[in-house]
């Protein structure tokens, strides 16, 4: 799990690529260049193999600014509009770097659930995020990535 910063004094347009290559699978997304202050990911998973449901998902944020620290808060919520969680998720991410939130790994989040997340960080410089989204119980995988968009795009 990481991230990149691709710089060019010329237009890019980039694909990621992963690949799990003991199973022969993998998925691609258009990386994003469009910083952002406040933006959503539609679709957010906890698992509950228990019920049948055996999606999980992983917030990758990166840090746009290649000098400071920035805080991003991420609430989860629910299909009628309510905060999953009492209080937002808060989470520093290094100057120039990435962090990673794997939902399973959140206190307060129900086996089950899904949910989307909306990001938000004060920092001018902003961030860009996805969630990897996989599904283990899936012959071939099942998996999907969803880009942290807002009104920058």
């Amino acid at each position: 799990v990481g991230s990149a910063a691709i710089v060019s004094d010329a237009a890019v347009v980039a694909a990621i690529d992963e690949v799990k290559y003991e199973t022969i699978e993998g998925l691609s997304y258009m990386a994003s260049y469009v910083p952002q202050q406040d933006a959503a990911i539609p679709v957010i998973f906890r698992e509950d193999p228990a019920d049948g449901r055996n999606d999980n998902s992983g917030i990758n944020i990166g840090n746009l600014n290649p000098d400071a620290d920035i805080t991003v808060t991420i609430d989860l919520v629910t299909t009628t509009g309510q905060s999953l969680l009492p209080v937002p998720l808060s989470v520093t991410v290094p100057k120039g770097g990435n962090t990673f939130v794997y939902v399973p790994f959140i206190d307060g989040v129900p086996p089950g659930s899904v949910t989307a997340a909306r990001l938000r960080t004060e920092s001018a410089s902003g961030f860009v995020a996805i969630s990897n989204d996989i599904n283990y119980a899936v012959a071939g995988d099942g998996s999907v990535v969803f880009a942290a968009t807002g009104m920058r795009g």
